[in-house]
């Protein structure tokens, strides 16, 4: 597909060789720039939450995922909105906890990355049963996220799974990173920094959450879908994610063992520009003392 540009995005500069590593200078747009370094600024003013062994982190989203005729993993769902409540443990030691609602319907299930029994979910109005023994999960906050720009883009390079372009699984790296976890308020603003230093990224000047909330959002296009973090329109508060069809095909980055979904000829003819596949909103974040509690 030939280059051009599209309303309602930011105009790209040079770019960079693609890859990890290092701090290379700013490749992202100046409106794209501006947008994470002020969200780097609102980060780096919030308040840090009490960190504690043996304590959760609460986050409260309300999500959709659209079905898709073209994606296979997405047949059987309805397409409703879910609403989903999680506790994770901070320290990582102990069994965390979700309850998604979709259609009048809760579903709890036990998070457990190593448990000494299978883990299963809760039937419809009751308890997620007993609690799993021998649990180790992911800390819900990762002291390894660094605290400088450059160390954070070498980190989200690093830590990237997945067969997508390097450039392109750094970015999905940062929103995976940033939604349902806890990274302090120096940790967090490095990361939006170090976005700016990821080729490809740009900015849409009117968003609208799945909350309905306005903001702005930056984001990046490659193989037919767009993935958006979206901020707060005047506050630069991280707001949630979402995915997007996308047809632009002026980025173009190297690597990656996947062609991406988009360049299969049956997407295209089953999806239209700004199609909305997949969104998310944070609703609530908050330390709570076990799982299940509200706050």
């Amino acid at each position: 597909m030939p280059n051009r540009e599209r309303p309602g995005h930011d105009r790209p500069i040079t770019p960079i060789a693609s890859g990890g590593g290092g701090a290379p200078p700013r490749t992202a747009p100046v409106a794209a720039v501006t947008v994470l370094e002020d969200a780097a600024e609102a980060a780096s003013a919030r308040p840090p939450l009490r960190v504690d062994a043996g304590r959760y982190l609460f986050v409260e989203t309300r999500s959709r995922q659209a079905v898709d005729p073209a994606a296979p993993e997405t047949r059987g769902m309805s397409g409703s909105p879910v609403l989903r409540r999680a506790w994770l443990p901070f320290d990582g030691a102990k069994a965390g906890l979700t309850a998604e609602t979709r259609d009048g319907r809760t579903v709890r299930t036990w998070l457990c990355d190593d448990a000494a029994a299978p883990v299963k979910k809760a039937p419809h109005g009751s308890g997620p049963g007993p609690r799993p023994s021998g649990c180790r999960n992911r800390p819900a906050a990762d002291p390894a996220v660094p605290a400088e720009a450059g160390a954070a883009r070498a980190w989200l390079y690093r830590t990237a799974q997945g067969g997508n372009p390097p450039d392109v699984q750094a970015f999905i790296t940062l929103g995976d990173t940033v939604a349902e976890r806890y990274v302090p308020p120096a940790a967090l603003a490095a990361l939006f920094r170090a976005a700016t230093r990821v080729p490809g990224v740009t900015a849409s000047p009117a968003a609208v959450d799945f909350a309905g909330r306005r903001g702005v959002a930056v984001g990046q296009t490659w193989a037919g879908t767009r993935y958006e973090l979206i901020f707060d329109a005047a506050s630069r508060r991280f707001l949630g994610t979402r995915t997007v069809v996308d047809f632009d095909a002026s980025f173009r980055p190297s690597g990656g063992k996947s062609p991406g979904a988009g360049t299969d000829p049956a997407f295209r003819a089953a999806h239209r520009q700004g199609q909305v596949l997949y969104e998310a909103a944070v609703l609530r974040t908050a330390v709570t003392g076990r799982p299940g509690e509200l706050p």
